[in-house]
């Protein structure tokens, strides 16, 4: 049997023997409710997505989806249920990390640590309209009928192996709903901070009902572990008519961290989605994201990033389906792998019979800091309509050595020039956030990954003509 902490995945070309799934039981399930004191019914909603799970196969290489994905030689069965544990104190998270995303306040502000919650506040004002910010083990008592109404109808557990796994097992999750016809000014503010080692899931369920207006900052993150660590994430998020959903997610998982992501969106007609992530962390992560337009009028504007290192793998399978008359999507992601790094994208627009008028774009765009790393990304297009506007995108390159010149030969540092260039490919993906006080957040945590890689690296070889020495 593997040993998690020798964790070596097969390259693309040689056999990868698939590890085991965890072997789960209803008594176990039962005990992950008892354990977070939830009523029946969600108990019951765990036992569903048990039978599911037990139906479901585990992920084949052979799938498009999860080609080159070495996350399926993961030992998963061999790493304990932290949902079974939380009787144990949890692990505090650094006070920096926990700073506000909004300097001038927040509408609403939810800390998890292991699941526990560490604090809870949203405005009086936003409580009195019906706003319901909290986590999912208060609202699986409090607002019984929502959350029954919400769990599981956009990411159901029978979307795949990981989707029902982490239905069973989360123990962490947000609920954000917003009712019909109210706008919510400031941001809102999401934390979730996990100890190393293990297996735990968290999910995300966001509801916007007719008319509702709202952004949401939702971060993630763990600290660097030797232990090996899996979490499972699920975000669904259902923008009803005529609402508008600001939304940006942050990872920042420990580098001994596998982890696989559900995350999809609905959105009804004349809906619009401003939906943004960055991915820091992890070793290795797989991501299956998408957009479901489904009447007339639905947007969705989509863009994220991620900075990768050492060895760390990015697997990510978006689509857009556009599945009504005059809807349209965009999607942009752009990467930066330094050292051994490698990333796979699979992209997908999709156009139902009659949904003519639909544009949809896809673009993807990956910048090499290393003759080391890999990066492959395949576009694809299904257009069942006619009259329609859908295309796609795709460039991988190194830092432009003409650039690089002309930077240092107006006194500009190599390593500067660098960092300037590098900053500049991130900013088409920092300018869609509509958020000050979140992209400057973001932008923060870039600038500290960028400058920590800086310092452990050598200046990167520009293969150009002699650049003429500057300064001193």
């Amino acid at each position: 049997m593997t040993e998690p902490s020798r964790f070596n995945p097969k390259t693309s070309g040689e056999a990868a023997e698939l590890a085991s799934p965890p072997v789960l039981s209803d008594i176990q399930v039962e005990a992950i409710g008892r354990e977070l004191g939830e009523p029946g019914w969600m108990i019951d909603t765990r036992r569903w997505a048990l039978d599911e799970y037990r139906r479901l196969p585990m992920p084949s290489p052979r799938e498009e989806t999860w080609r080159h994905s070495d996350i399926l030689q993961f030992p998963f069965a061999e790493l304990p249920l932290e949902a079974l544990a939380l009787s144990r104190k949890p692990k505090r998270a650094p006070s920096a990390w926990l700073r506000p995303v909004s300097t001038g306040g927040t509408g609403g502000r939810i800390v998890l640590e292991d699941g526990f919650v560490r604090e809870t506040y949203l405005e009086e004002n936003l409580q009195r309209a019906g706003v319901v910010f909290m986590p999912v083990s208060q609202a699986a008592h409090d607002h019984p009928e929502l959350l029954r109404a919400l769990i599981g109808k956009v990411v159901p557990p029978s979307d795949g192996k990981f989707a029902a796994l982490a239905s069973i097992i989360f123990d962490a999750g947000i609920l954000l709903h917003v009712p019909k016809g109210v706008r919510i000014a400031r941001p809102l503010h999401a934390s979730l901070w996990s100890s190393p080692g293990g297996m735990r899931a968290e999910r995300l369920l966001v509801n916007l009902e007719e008319g509702a207006e709202a952004t949401l900052f939702s971060e993630c993150a763990s600290p660097e572990s030797g232990n090996p660590s899996a979490r499972l994430q699920i975000t669904e998020i259902s923008v009803h008519p005529g609402a508008s959903l600001r939304l940006f997610t942050s990872q920042s998982w420990g580098k001994n961290v596998v982890c696989v992501s559900h995350d999809k969106a609905s959105i009804d007609r004349d809906g619009c989605l401003e939906w943004g992530f960055a991915q820091f962390g992890a070793r290795s992560s797989k991501t299956i994201a998408g957009v479901d337009l489904l009447f007339p009028g639905a947007k969705a504007h989509w863009a994220g990033f991620s900075f990768l290192g050492g060895s760390q793998q990015v697997n990510l399978s978006s689509w857009q389906n556009h599945r009504a008359r005059g809807t349209a999507s965009d999607f942009l992601y752009k990467e930066v792998l330094t050292e051994s790094s490698r990333s796979i994208w699979r992209g997908m627009v999709r156009v139902d019979p009659g949904a003519v008028g639909a544009d949809g774009y896809q673009a993807n765009r990956t910048l090499m800091l290393s003759d080391q790393v890999k990066a492959e990304s395949i576009p694809g297009l299904e257009i069942l309509a006619d009259d329609v506007h859908c295309s796609h995108g795709v460039s991988i390159g190194e830092l432009d050595a003409e650039e690089i010149f002309y930077l240092r030969s107006r006194g500009i540092s190599l390593e500067d020039s660098q960092r300037l260039l590098i900053d500049g490919f991130f900013e088409p993906v920092l300018e869609k956030i509509s958020q000050d006080d979140i992209r400057r957040r973001v932008r923060g945590t870039l600038e500290e990954k960028l400058e920590a890689w800086r310092h452990t690296q050598p200046p990167i070889e520009i293969r150009s003509q002699p650049v003429p020495e500057t300064g001193g």
